[in-house]
């Protein structure tokens, strides 16, 4: 198993991310992509159900037979994502109206309903995840003691608790969406996923590269399908017309449906044989993973400056691959230089601090978002 390729993945899904708010700088665009796996990107809010998956894999891979203390690892989770957060959370109170009790609150409790405003508004993930964190060890020690059923219990309960929701309010799309009762679905299936895979049964098929390759193939055909339908019915801000949150029922299921596929997608990934002739690809594409944290927390300062720019230029895009060209060939890359300077002077002189805490995986591959 190629672990580097997690690399890979969280830059797909810091691209899938940026595409989707990029696009919110323009009214918004009916035409559902032709090519169904270019509606991964147009409806990018599911990059982050893709990180939550990633996440739940890589710490139960790398931790499952580690010993290590709940302390020590929590406030190693802390060096790697409070320094940029909290420079973004300074940063976007001063330029923002957000009162500071709210923030605050919102911060010091990590219970958010919605996006956070300003520059931080992608931040919400960001506390999400760090919930996972707390649990994690928890989570980690009953599937030791319990096997793969305690986690596919706990997938069980939170689709119950969506169901009994939307039985009393009528709609649970913003539950799904914005809290850990829709997110916790997709960090146990990939710390599933990280489990079965090791099992003998998962090796033989793995080895099996067209068999492993064919399943990977299926899987990504299957999401970019499914969201490409879900994409012509209006998407995550207007299903069926309806303005968020909208009344589908399908809300109890999607999180469950995205882990699924995308913990398939991951595992058959990792298991691939390498193609030589793109080592230079790979490794580019990998640099965009190890600074996406970077990436994901300061794009929504970088964006209103470029599309401001795009604009004074006199170019407005009248579709939505338009758009997305001009987020690839003119945002992103600016996104990138700034992204690329907080990593290396603010992350990675904190992420240096991390060893000196306790025991921890020897791989950088740690690092979940």
């Amino acid at each position: 198993m190629r672990l580097a390729r997690i690399d890979h993945l969280r830059a797909i899904a810091t691209l899938m991310v940026l595409m989707w708010h990029f696009a919110g700088n323009w009214p918004r665009f009916k035409e559902a992509p032709s090519f169904p796996l270019l509606s991964l990107f147009r409806e990018g809010h599911t990059g982050v159900s893709l990180f939550c998956v990633i996440s739940g894999f890589i710490f139960a891979h790398l931790y499952y037979d580690a010993d290590f203390k709940y302390g020590d690892f929590i406030r190693k989770r802390l060096l790697r994502i409070a320094p940029l957060f909290v420079l973004m959370l300074v940063l976007s109170f001063y330029v923002s109206e957000w009162d500071l009790t709210s923030m605050v609150m919102t911060i010091s409790t990590g219970l958010s309903r919605g996006g956070l405003p300003s520059y931080i508004g992608p931040g919400w993930s960001v506390l999400i995840e760090f919930q996972f964190y707390l649990l994690f060890p928890f989570l980690l020690a009953f599937l030791r003691r319990y096997g793969a059923k305690y986690l596919i219990g706990v997938v069980v309960l939170c689709f119950a608790i969506r169901c009994i929701v939307y039985a009393n309010k009528g709609y649970v799309q913003d539950l799904a969406y914005y809290s850990l009762f829709g997110r916790l679905d997709q960090f146990m299936l990939g710390m599933l996923a990280a489990h079965l895979s090791t099992t003998s049964a998962a090796a033989k098929i793995f080895e099996r590269q067209p068999i492993n390759v064919g399943i990977g193939l299926a899987a990504l055909a299957s999401i970019s399908l499914f969201y490409n339908w879900f994409d012509a019915q209006g998407g995550l801000l207007s299903f069926h017309g309806q303005p968020w949150p909208a009344t589908t029922a399908l809300w109890i299921v999607l999180p469950t449906i995205e882990a699924i596929f995308y913990a398939i997608v991951l595992v058959t990934y990792l298991h691939m044989a390498p193609v030589p002739a793109a080592h230079a690809i790979s490794r580019a594409v990998a640099y965009v993973g190890v600074i996406s944290y970077s990436i994901y927390l300061v794009h929504g300062m970088v964006f209103p400056m470029m599309a401001k720019v795009i604009k004074a230029a006199g170019f407005v895009p009248s579709t939505w691959v338009q758009s997305e060209l001009a987020c690839l060939l003119i945002a992103f890359p600016a996104v990138l230089v700034i992204a690329a300077l907080t990593y290396h002077v603010v992350e990675h002189p904190f992420l240096q601090l991390k060893s000196r805490i306790g025991t921890h995986p020897p791989e950088r591959e740690a690092e979940a978002i």
